[in-house]
């Protein structure tokens, strides 16, 4: 009996150490920041040496109870958070019909079945009762009310389209000929009074807070971009300068932003950097801003690391710390992940997002003090 027990526990050694070296392997890979931090509970802490300034901020990691599961049966894009508590809703990509499935199970159910020819995708109002959806051909900019039923279209030229906070504006971005103008308007898209002109003619607008509007600007070089912002008035800021394949990702108060952008080798570093102090910081991984999530709070986001196997895994950024720590990685029987659009539910209790390898939803269960 007790050389049976030598056996089980030389062999569960042996399995927590290969582990242990496969994520100092990955560190050395380039695929996660040599500058990670490990917790202070994981088991990882053992054995990869001088860990710095490690943490216990969050002291449970995943259990084998808590799970991820695909929440649609249908290819989507555009989901969001629903009104109705614990739903999510989603367009279908290939119909632009709308659906609502649960967080934490799949159960669809039909929201509109009107097939919309040509669909692309949607942008929702912070309401969700109102949306600007965007087509391949013709007006490919068209408003519509969830509650009164109206339609309107955005001129021709419309190449980007955003909600103000408060839901009562847009702002669009529309081109004609060499030259581009941005406007305000009503949510409706009528009203609408300039308030730039300029030879700019590739612009994507984000409404980030009720004085600022942000303004991603792409040069003759598809692959380079830079950040300014505009306030309602007017008056422009430079955020940032060009940037390589630059991806951005604004937090909930629109003060701050995480950043991607490819350096010299090909990576993709990723930044946190201020709106109001323009103080940037470079975060301890390597991977797409459009792969992360930031909390309601701005504490943490949650980002979706590549790894040597094709698939992403999940980490925990704490933004003060810029402790890592990680949250899933996977088992012999999880799909292969590629992490896009991805959010929060409603309490923080689970991460919802979609798989770019096969389109559906899925919602990853958070454990530790998520949702506090």
């Amino acid at each position: 009996m007790n050389h049976r027990r030598l056996i089980i526990t030389l062999v569960g050694i042996n399995g927590l150490a290969s582990a242990a070296i496969g994520f100092v392997l990955l560190q050395q890979s380039g695929l996660i920041s040599s500058s990670v931090k490990v917790t202070e509970n994981s088991l990882l802490a053992q054995f990869v040496p001088d860990s710095p300034d490690i943490s216990s901020r969050r002291s449970s990691q995943l259990q084998d109870s808590q799970r991820l599961q695909p929440i649609s049966t249908r290819q989507a894009i555009s989901a969001i958070s629903s009104s109705q508590r614990n739903k999510i809703v989603f367009y279908e990509k290939t119909t632009g019909k709308v659906f609502e499935t649960m967080v934490d199970q799949l159960r669809e159910q039909i929201v509109s079945d009107a097939r919309l020819n040509g669909f692309l995708k949607t942008i929702w109002a912070p309401n969700t009762q109102e949306v600007v959806s965007e087509f391949s051909s013709g007006n490919r900019f068209r408003y519509f009310n969830y509650q009164t039923k109206q339609v309107s279209l955005f001129p021709p030229g419309t190449q980007s389209v955003a909600f103000s906070p408060e839901n009562t504006k847009v702002a669009y971005f529309r081109t004609e000929g060499d030259s581009g103008s941005l406007f305000l308007a009503q949510s409706d898209g009528s009203y609408a009074s300039a308030i730039l002109a300029t030879r700019i003619t590739n612009m994507i607008l984000n409404w980030i807070a009720p004085n600022a509007i942000a303004l991603e600007i792409t040069q003759a070089d598809p692959s380079l971009k830079e950040l300014w912002t505009i306030t309602p008035e007017g008056a422009l800021t430079r955020i940032l300068e060009t940037k390589n394949n630059m991806e951005i990702v604004w937090a909930p108060s629109g003060e701050q932003f995480i950043f991607s952008a490819k350096d010299e080798e090909g990576q993709n570093k990723l930044y946190k950097k201020s709106r109001v102090t323009l103080e940037e910081q470079e975060l301890p991984i390597f991977t797409k801003a459009s792969k992360c999530a930031w909390s309601k709070g701005e504490t943490f986001v949650i980002c979706a690391v590549s790894q040597e196997s094709g698939s992403d895994r999940f980490v925990d950024i704490d933004i003060k710390t810029l402790t890592v720590t990680p949250l899933f990685s996977g088992g012999l029987n999880d799909p292969t992940l590629s992490v896009t659009e991805p959010f929060f539910a409603p309490g923080e209790h689970y991460l919802i997002f979609k798989n770019g390898l096969d389109n559906l939803l899925y919602s990853l269960e958070l454990g530790g003090d998520f949702g506090r």
